[in-house]
């Protein structure tokens, strides 16, 4: 809901998010949002010197008017 609300009532344009691999929850609940699937970002995060990649979603006006 605040993500849909910071669309129509402020000037930004996208809200992206971004998730480990791994965790499908996270995933699922940027999807029933309205979120869309954008691609993986690989090797975008480092840990203990080991790129991790990240699921990337956004969410733009047009996701919600459709």
């Amino acid at each position: 809901m605040l993500a849909r609300w910071a669309l129509h009532n402020t000037y930004l344009v996208r809200i992206a998010a971004r998730v480990v691999t791994d965790n499908t929850a996270s995933m699922r609940a940027l999807e029933r949002a309205g979120f869309q699937y954008e691609g993986v970002l690989r090797s975008h995060l480092v840990v203990d010197g080991q790129g991790i990649d990240m699921p990337s979603y956004s969410l733009v006006n047009a996701d919600i008017d459709a």
